[in-house]
């Protein structure tokens, strides 16, 4: 494997698993970002130099690289040269080209939040519908409703994974929230799309 992406949010044990692999994957190292397609040139550049040892390209933060610069990148990644190893961190898979995210092996560490402000997520499957509105209803930014339905999703499919019964209720409610995150990473209007998927929650 010559990709690897490291998923977690920010945080001492994320810091040390990447320096960790860096270590691990090559004697040298060097940090990109390839937020913009003009970084992804500078990169492309670089790595038309031949490399004698094993080494390191470290890319954080992937996911706030715009599609036009992961199409780019991803050139790179389907044409790896020998002795150099990528490393991406980004905080959830979700916000990145599957192209991209089929090309790396993937390593979580700390684990997704399940809080979002005051409440946690868990809980939240619980509460009654007018509660659940209550607390949509408090999301005012893309990025928070983004990151409540990555949270919820990934608890979903975990209790999905572990569910005895009532699957099918628990499937449908997973297809809903990923349709929800779907809609709003295409500029979809948050109260909107927020409000539609609690409506159609199924009642406990």
């Amino acid at each position: 494997m010559h990709a690897y992406l490291v998923i977690g949010h920010e945080s001492q044990e994320l810091e040390r698993e990447v320096s960790n692999l860096a270590k691990s994957l090559g004697e040298s190292s060097f940090e990109f970002s390839i937020t913009k397609i003009n970084e992804v040139r500078e990169l492309t550049k670089f790595l038309k130099l031949s490399f004698d040892k094993p080494t390191v390209i470290l890319i954080r933060n992937i996911e706030t690289a715009t599609e036009e610069a992961l199409n780019a990148f991803l050139k790179t990644l389907e044409e790896p040269q020998e002795n150099v190893k990528f490393i991406l961190t980004a905080t959830s898979e979700h916000k990145l080209l599957p192209t991209v995210v089929s090309r790396c092996q993937i390593i979580r560490k700390g684990g997704q939040k399940l809080e979002v402000g005051s409440w946690n997520i868990k809980s939240f499957l619980t509460t009654s519908q007018g509660e659940k509105l209550a607390f949509i209803d408090s999301i005012r930014k893309r990025e928070d409703a983004i990151d409540f339905l990555q949270n919820l999703t990934v608890l979903l499919h975990k209790e999905l994974l572990e569910e005895k019964s009532d699957y099918g209720s628990k499937a449908d409610l997973l297809a809903s929230s990923q349709k929800a995150l779907k809609r709003i990473n295409l500029n979809g209007n948050v109260g909107l799309q927020l409000t539609n998927f609690i409506v159609n929650f199924p009642q406990k």
